[in-house]
């Protein structure tokens, strides 16, 4: 069998490195095939699937070099070429492929947001709805999806709205002649009907026919802020018509030709002609859908995963245990972990199937 070996490399010397080739070549394809099913189960792992197919594309450009039947000195010569290559890859990253790929390796590392979360960064504002090794994937105000590359994001400040609240605020510029007191106490009214919690009123600024005030309060449901923001500038409409305060601009207030008792403001009740509009939607589900999705499959492979470890760690002590209560206790834990595990696996394979487009 050697015999037969040598004479056929002897007779086809790069048979080797072909055969090492077609292997390889092969393994990637099969790992790639893997990993995408991997990936159309657990939304939020595309970094992590991208970086292991790099890592075994570079295992396998080694093996293939190592393979090749050139001498030591060349190999050596090669190996180090490809090292410079690297080396000015990484030199050049700033403004190259490298660049970005580095800049998803800093914000996986730093966990800046996570998919789900509400950022803004320069323009772009939107919901995460996919995280790449190149680029992140937002889902803006109008649905539509935005992707911003990686290298974007460590170059510009990013903001992120607290999961656990964040302030929103509205301004609105009234006349000297209205009492500060009486302002604010309307303002804050609008604020307790917009379900806001701590609000507060500040005076911004003291122009020259106005002064600009701003209401502001925490909103606890960061999810819901479009809505939010659209209901706080409703209700101090509301509000201050309610409270017989015009908001009028100021040229409109030095140029009228009205009688001064004579006010500009809608009337407080609806009159018989007029009906009451039904609840808008929530719009979030809308604009969101998308982000809304990744988050929920996000957080079921978290949840998957810890009940994994969790059962894990029942079952060695069920098996390490000589009590029979307590073998019982631990078996019915165990049994209520992989029913909750099924019914979310249940919920997370139809949600990936919702996702797929349909043909």
């Amino acid at each position: 069998m050697q015999y037969f070996l040598d004479w056929l490399t002897g007779q086809h010397p790069y048979l080797p490195s072909i055969i090492t080739i077609t292997v390889i070549t092969l393994l990637l394809i099969g790992i790639n095939r893997f990993t995408l099913k991997r990936l159309s189960k657990n939304q939020g792992q595309l970094l992590r699937q991208q970086l292991f197919m790099i890592t075994i594309t570079f295992i396998g450009v080694i093996s293939i070099l190592v393979s090749l039947p050139i001498s030591d000195s060349i190999k050596g010569q090669i190996f180090s070429l490809l090292g410079i290559v690297v080396s000015a890859a990484i030199a050049l990253s700033s403004t190259t492929f490298v660049g970005n790929a580095m800049a998803g390796l800093m914000l996986t590392g730093v966990k800046v947001f996570k998919i789900g979360d509400f950022v803004r960064v320069g323009d772009h504002f939107g919901r995460v709805s996919e995280r790449g090794l190149l680029h992140v994937e937002i889902q803006t105000e109008d649905r539509d999806l935005t992707t911003l590359p990686n290298l974007y994001l460590v170059t510009n400040p990013t903001k992120v709205i607290h999961a656990e609240g964040t302030v929103i605020s509205a301004e609105v510029s009234l006349g000297y002649d209205i009492s500060r007191k009486r302002i604010e106490k309307h303002l804050l009214a609008a604020a307790e009907l917009s379900n806001l919690e701590s609000p507060f009123v500040q005076v911004i600024s003291l122009g020259d026919f106005s002064v600009l005030y701003r209401l502001s309060g925490l909103l606890i449901d960061v999810k819901k802020i479009i809505t939010a923001r659209s209901e706080l500038h409703k209700n101090i409409l509301d509000s201050l018509q309610q409270g017989g305060i015009e908001i009028v601009s100021p040229t409109f207030m030095n140029t009228r030709s009205f009688n001064p008792n004579h006010n500009f403001i809608a009337p407080s009740h609806l009159s018989k002609t007029e009906a009451e509009i039904p609840n808008e939607v929530e719009i979030e589900s809308i604009l969101f859908d998308k982000a809304e999705q990744a988050e929920t499959l996000s957080y079921i492979s978290r949840k998957l995963k810890r009940i994994t470890i969790g059962k894990e760690k029942l079952i060695t002590l069920l098996e390490n245990t000589s009590n029979a209560e307590e073998a019982d206790k631990l078996q019915h834990r165990i049994e209520h972990l992989e029913a909750i595990e099924a019914k979310l696996a249940n919920l997370k394979s139809e949600m990936n199937k919702a996702q797929k487009p349909k043909k």
